[in-house]
């Protein structure tokens, strides 16, 4: 890809995300497509791999596991692995509970399924509206303390609840924090604010759901098959931002870019952006946005 940034600089600022491979929420998927983008992806020199034990009731963690069974065993120096805990299905609902038994459960229920002694970061998922934050976080540094995780992030997190967890006392500097962001939806107060804490950023759906990449889903709604969730998210039920779209590849394309290029690039460069969730699902999506 076109970028001012040397391309072994571009890999290690890239995460690759897992959730579209988990078999839910996108519609059918085929996880030996989810395999070989995996073991491309690593060859191409990514070697930090984001997870949780929610996604398709453990699917992730299954493929992640199988695929990179060999580097867990003997080279585990060479791959990093993210997981996350604070969601968890009741049937077919979903619930947000960061409780230490539910934190618990889905670290062991991770670190089981993947078949390793350690994560490398572990993640609150969402807060918890029935939980104070601080307990959550105690239960976090708790595995830090036992050797379970290497680090612990938060995720999804508003300003205020940032500034809550500061004016408590708990120093933020250094933590992984993910937010989504986007070339359609930039969340930069947010981002901002994480830094100003002196936080470690990392973006998810950086393509907007796949809004800005090169796939069906590029086409909106109509592009979706019928059980995708997207037809209930914003991207995809509103106007304005198909608009936006197309004035972003209009620019993309004069600089000689596709959309997924021309955005990855702006995101790489970004002083305030460490660190970048891709989640391609075949190998044509890695291509685009890896060539």
């Amino acid at each position: 890809m076109n970028s001012k940034i040397p391309k072994s600089e571009i890999i290690s600022k890239l995460a690759l995300g897992s959730f579209r491979m988990s078999g839910s929420h996108f519609g059918p998927y085929d996880q030996r497509e989810g395999a070989l983008v995996l073991r491309k992806a690593y060859e191409m020199g990514i070697s930090c791999f984001d997870t949780a034990h929610f996604y398709g009731k453990g699917a992730s963690d299954r493929l992640l596991g199988k695929i990179f069974a060999k580097e867990i065993k003997r080279n585990r120096d060479s791959i990093k692995l993210y997981a996350k805990g604070g969601l968890s299905w009741h049937g077919n609902t979903v619930i947000k509970d960061s409780s230490l038994k539910a934190l618990k459960t889905a670290l062991e229920a991770s670190l089981e399924t993947l078949n390793c002694d350690y994560l490398d970061c572990f993640f609150l998922h969402y807060p918890d509206p029935e939980r104070p934050l601080e307990e959550s976080i105690e239960a976090l540094i708790s595995f830090q303390a036992q050797d379970e995780i290497k680090k612990w992030g938060l995720c999804n997190l508003s300003i205020s609840q940032l500034d809550e967890i500061d004016q408590k006392g708990i120093s933020l500097e250094g933590v992984p924090f993910q937010l989504s962001y986007n070339l359609l939806a930039p969340n930069r107060h947010l981002l901002e604010k994480a830094k100003d804490l002196g936080m470690k950023t990392l973006i998810y759906s950086p393509l907007a759901e796949g809004l800005l990449g090169t796939s069906k889903s590029a086409l909106g709604a109509k592009g979706l098959s019928q059980k995708d969730f997207r037809h209930q998210g914003p991207y995809y039920s509103t106007p304005s931002f198909l608009d936006k779209r197309d004035l972003l590849e209009k620019e993309a394309l004069s600089e000689g870019l596709s959309i997924t290029q021309y955005a990855l690039n702006l995101y790489l460069e970004h002083p305030l952006i460490d660190q970048t969730i891709i989640g391609p699902r075949t190998m044509q999506q890695l291509t685009d946005l890896l060539d």
